[in-house]
């Protein structure tokens, strides 16, 4: 009666905030919003969302995955 399901990086890296070096990325134009078009050639924003392929998006993941079973109590067993 279960269900498994799966993700990939792409879907699971933009779960967790970029807290660490301050990134600035380039948007594709069908991002933008409308009052930026004619106004912007090739408008950059800060990164809030770790993204597939930033150098710390592994290991901000990691941190991600390990605070949210901390969040609701859980505690890590201690590794020998």
């Amino acid at each position: 009666g279960y269900r498994v399901k799966t993700g990939d990086a792409k879907g699971a890296y933009t779960q967790s905030l970029v807290r660490a070096t301050r990134t600035w990325v380039a948007l594709p134009e069908h991002r933008w919003p409308k009052h930026w078009r004619g106004k912007h050639t090739r408008p950059v924003v800060p990164l809030i969302l770790a993204l597939y392929g930033h150098a710390d998006a592994g290991g901000i993941w990691e941190e991600h995955c390990d605070e949210q079973p901390a969040s609701i109590g859980f505690e890590r067993i201690a590794e020998e």
